[in-house]
């Protein structure tokens, strides 16, 4: 009785060392970057393959590599504001020792992946760059100056990057740059939502903020012209050679007008300016994107 008793505390700190592990490394962004670096490997190949699965999980865990890390950079931080303050770190449900031991096993895996299998170097030194920029200069700038989002920007461009040079690279270079601007720019948005979402929180971090030169509403209109820019991006995709029927052309199109009126609508026209929804539609929105082509040359390859 006592043995069952005993056993039931051990199998929930399993558990709760699990939700940690993949809070620690920001799951559900980690997967969607591995998808934009598989992404990249089709619009070189055409067509699925072992390798771009290998390289895809080889970026998978080295995004959940560098969010651990981040995670470590920014325990102070988070422990400030009530967006983070519940990640295990502040929390101290987890200590650093378990944080930096998961991270050294997930960068280790991460580049024996990114090195299986493959004839070019570029994959794992694109991922080293990436580390570099993102952890070692994106985190720590960002508690002293704006530019810390342009070494940001760099790094959230490189995934689609590493899945194409490692399936060759052959296609014309102008898609593949096309691609990276369009995660570039996405990025924008996608963090200043975040930040207009928790307005009040992000104004009083003692960190830079953009909250410092510019009024919510003014942030509005900015962040307005980078959606459109972003769904301009998108059009100018399907007239490079990506997209390989007029289904699919279509489909981008509707997404980024879809994008920009959405966008009009809930930041202009609607009395309360619904943050979540809009984050919810910008991420579709570049899903939207990547699926149909990659279900496209999923079909042309059978």
């Amino acid at each position: 009785m006592n043995d069952q008793t005993a056993a039931v505390p051990r199998h929930g700190n399993v558990l709760r060392h699990i939700k940690n592990s993949l809070n620690l490394s920001k799951i559900h962004l980690s997967l969607f970057v591995a998808f934009s670096s598989y992404f990249g490997f089709l619009l070189n190949s055409r067509s699925p393959q072992n390798q771009g699965l290998i390289v895809a999980s080889g970026v998978f865990f080295l995004s959940c590599a560098c969010s651990t890390l981040n995670n470590i950079q920014d325990r102070h931080i988070d422990a400030l504001s009530k967006r983070t303050r519940n990640r295990p770190l502040p929390q101290e449900e987890v200590t650093i020792r378990f944080a930096s031991v998961q991270f050294y096993f997930l960068v280790v895996t991460a580049f024996s992946l990114l090195s299986y299998g493959i004839d070019t170097p570029l994959p794992g030194l694109l991922g080293l760059l990436s580390l570099i920029l993102y952890n070692g200069c994106y985190t720590p700038l960002k508690k002293r100056t704006l530019f810390a989002m342009v070494p940001g920007t760099l790094c959230g461009m490189l995934p689609p990057l590493i899945g194409w040079t490692a399936s060759g690279g052959q296609q014309s270079a102008l898609i593949i740059l096309i691609v990276m601007m369009i995660f570039g720019v996405w990025q924008i948005p996608h963090t200043w939502i975040i930040l207009l979402r928790h307005f009040a929180d992000s104004s009083e971090m003692p960190i830079p903020g953009f909250f410092d030169y510019f009024s919510q509403n003014s942030l509005k209109r900015i962040l307005f012209v980078w959606v459109s820019a972003f769904a301009v991006l998108m059009l100018l995709l399907t007239f490079c050679g990506v997209v390989l029927t007029d289904f699919v052309r279509w489909i981008i199109v509707i997404n980024a007008i879809g994008l920009i009126s959405g966008f009009a609508t809930g930041l202009f026209l609607n009395k309360a300016t619904c943050y979540r929804g809009l984050f919810i539609h910008l991420n579709l929105s570049l899903l939207l994107l990547m699926l149909p082509v990659f279900c496209e040359r999923i079909l042309i390859a059978v």
